[in-house]
């Protein structure tokens, strides 16, 4: 008889964590105005691997990466910067303007880490990315994390220096 009851609570825990997962609203694009807009975008569209779109927050005035192909080959060889074979949960915390025409948005990123339905170890840590506005449009021109060590460096991520993971 105990067997069968604690069946039938294991079910139902799993049916209330399916429920509230399933329940939970899928990530939206948000309006473009604001410098926490543009970093949530740009995190977001990483996440669905909408480069193009990502590709179109960078500030024009970095050096590098000067085309798509190359912002996805610096992601690509800097998977580990960009937590793309990671659960990663984002969320931004604040923003500061520095100037009146550059900010700075700090965000909170949670990886979870796979040890099963009750012992998943998260790991949160908070980075920031800043913007600068261009004409009245908010450009990144910096990121600590989801952001390639060389771009904007001055040394066009010559070949030779990429990092190997």
């Amino acid at each position: 008889m105990k067997q069968g009851s604690n069946k039938f609570l294991i079910g139902i825990v799993i049916g209330i964590i399916l429920l509230v997962s399933l329940r939970r609203p899928a990530p939206e694009y948000q309006a473009e105005d604001t410098p926490e807009g543009i970093t949530h975008n740009y995190l977001l569209a990483l996440q669905e691997a909408n480069y193009q779109r990502a590709f179109g927050y960078l500030s024009p005035t970095l050096e590098h990466p000067a085309d798509l192909e190359t912002f996805v080959e610096d992601i690509e060889d800097s998977a580990w910067e960009f937590q793309l074979n990671q659960n990663a949960s984002l969320a931004i915390e604040s923003s500061e303007m520095t100037s009146g025409s550059r900010a700075t948005v700090s965000v909170r990123s949670t990886v979870f880490n796979n040890g099963g339905l009750f012992s998943g170890n998260p790991n949160s840590r908070s980075f920031k990315m800043r913007l600068e506005n261009q004409d009245g449009q908010w450009e990144l021109v910096d990121g600590d994390l989801y952001w390639s060590y060389c771009w904007g460096s001055g040394d066009n991520c010559d070949e030779n220096l990429r990092r190997v993971p």
